[in-house]
């Protein structure tokens, strides 16, 4: 099944250098770690043959459906990415989204599947069980019995312009800003481009132990990225890194976790902090998921919608673009965090 996998490029202008320097402060020793933390972006699509009877939200059903063909075949990638949810998440699920509990035959269905770092060694298998899951049947607890099949239409692996179909990293990603086009140029007089974010699956962040359905500020959104890397990045040897950061006393997104400069990240934060909500329309959505291994269903709900900031592009935007690829929030390997920001 393999055979239909491609190579494909999101734009074709080739990437600067250093096309965020002017607005991005990274340290030496970020960019070192992110230069060496590889990216793979996997699409497929698939045309359904049978009516599907499922939850408007499909991650439930994808990251099942996929679990079971890598326990079945493909064990290590079983082991790395479904048990993963303890080592940094290394890999996060867009399943398709549908307004209606039921999806026509003939309807095609898109999935993305993003790996990262030591996940990357697991592409062929992740490609194969893509190509797969349509012959698996789709169906929840009680269509067992009318399951819908499908065929699988596309799947390609994505590149960065100037990339090939080479693997990307995240350093790369927080420089390709300016290739793809979503730095403007400001004259004197103009009006600053605004940041346009989509939260394109349900964002499920909390704050005070609860999940937060309220407008979700530019500060929030950053602090969910950063703590992302935080997970899935090398810390620091123990010797170099701050004593506190092995007391447990550290919070997800902190400079004090030694991957960030304290005055890079006071400048992120500062520029987040200034920035403003100039509109939003967001949807609240709540259901649950059943879960196999407790025999429970399990409630669930996030953010989804667009949101118009004003604030700093140069410095703000690189931190989306890779907010983008990693997926933000929890449950990024049910679906969920899916954000585009342009």
């Amino acid at each position: 099944m393999t055979a239909l996998l491609q190579s494909r490029v999101t734009g074709d202008v080739q990437p600067s250098v250093h096309s965020t320097a002017a607005g991005l402060c990274i340290s030496p020793a970020l960019r070192e770690r992110l230069a060496a933390l590889p990216l793979r972006r996997l699409h497929a699509r698939h045309q359904l043959l049978h009516d599907l009877h499922t939850e408007p939200f499909m991650g439930n059903l994808w990251r099942g459906q996929l679990g079971a063909w890598w326990h079945e075949n493909a064990p290590a990638t079983f082991d790395a990415l479904m048990g993963s949810e303890d080592r940094g998440r290394l890999w996060a699920l867009k399943a398709p989204w549908s307004d209606e509990p039921w999806v026509p035959a003939g309807a095609v269905l898109e999935t993305r599947i993003t790996l990262i770092g030591p996940a990357v060694a697991h592409e062929a298998a992740v490609l194969d069980a893509l190509a797969a899951l349509g012959q698996l049947g789709l169906g929840g607890r009680a269509e067992a019995g009318r399951r819908s099949h499908a065929r699988i239409l596309d799947l390609y692996a994505e590149s960065l312009p100037g990339c090939g179909d080479v693997h990307t990293d995240a350093l790369a990603l927080l420089e390709s800003d300016a290739a793809h086009g979503h730095t403007f140029a400001v004259g004197p007089g103009s009006e600053p481009q605004p940041i346009h974010v989509t939260l394109s699956r349900p964002l499920r962040i909390k704050r005070d132990g609860e999940v937060f359905v309220g407008l979700p500020s530019m500060e929030q959104l950053l602090r969910r990225t950063l703590g992302r890397l935080v997970q899935i990045l090398p810390m620091p040897e123990p010797e170099s890194a701050p004593a506190h950061l092995h007391d447990g006393s550290i919070t997800a997104a902190d400079h004090r976790s030694g991957l960030f400069d304290p005055d890079d990240h006071a400048a992120w934060m500062r520029a987040a902090d200034e920035c403003v909500c100039l509109a939003h329309e967001l949807h609240a959505w709540q259901w649950k998921r059943h879960s196999r291994r407790s025999g429970q269903d399990m409630p669930l709900e996030g953010l989804t919608g667009r949101l118009h900031y004003q604030g700093n592009r140069a410095m703000l935007l690189p931190w989306l673009q890779l907010a983008d690829w990693l997926q933000i929030g929890s449950k990024t390997t049910f679906g969920f965090g899916a954000i585009e920001a342009v």
